[in-house]
């Protein structure tokens, strides 16, 4: 499902329907002209139809509890019980923490804004990551930590699968199995 398609499904469940092209035109003109993430995009556009239409969007603060697996869609705000699995380098100034985390569903990716001044997470320590935004890139979810997230030690470990790590920088042409996890540059 495309975003437009996303979009256009989470306002039909509101009761709004909204034409794809109007839909795309707001989204184009978000991402390209005034170069808004993404995510913040499909927020945005998601907003603005919902105003239209005099329903409230939802307020910050108003995620839900979720699990790793239930994770199907980019834009939602939600609360995870989580262990952190690997904490990774950074790959730009503008990230203060990435990594994996996972629960007893699934694991997948996060990323910690260096603007939100968050306290750092630790490899190995569970916690609750309240307010947190799902993402999506090329097929896989992930969780954005920003200035509204917090971020709760718990007192006892979450339940979560290893995560196999990456072997470091591989060759395009090694990678065979697939959902592996690598890094790569240029």
């Amino acid at each position: 499902m495309n975003e437009v398609e996303q979009i256009a499904s989470r306002l039909r469940e509101q009761g709004i329907d909204v034409a794809s092209e109007e839909i795309e035109s707001r989204l184009l003109l978000l991402v390209e002209k005034f170069h808004v993430p993404d995510s913040e995009a499909r927020r945005s556009v998601i907003n603005y139809f919902l105003k239209e239409h005099g329903i409230a969007p939802p307020r910050m603060g108003s995620a839900e509890p979720a699990k790793i697996s239930q994770i199907k869609e980019a834009g939602r705000w939600v609360n995870l019980e989580v262990r952190v699995l690997e904490i990774r380098e950074p790959t730009s100034s503008a990230i203060a923490q990435a990594g994996t985390i996972g629960d007893e569903t699934g694991s997948m990716r996060f990323v910690k804004w260096a603007k939100a001044d968050l306290p750092d997470l630790v490899e190995g320590q569970s916690y609750i990551l309240r307010n947190v935004v799902n993402d999506e890139y090329q097929g896989r979810f992930s969780v954005k930590l920003n200035r509204t997230s917090e971020i709760l030690e718990r007192d006892s470990q979450v339940q979560a699968a290893e995560v196999p790590r990456t072997s470091g920088q591989v060759k395009i042409s090694e990678i065979k199995e697939p959902g592996r996890w690598v890094d790569v540059k240029g």
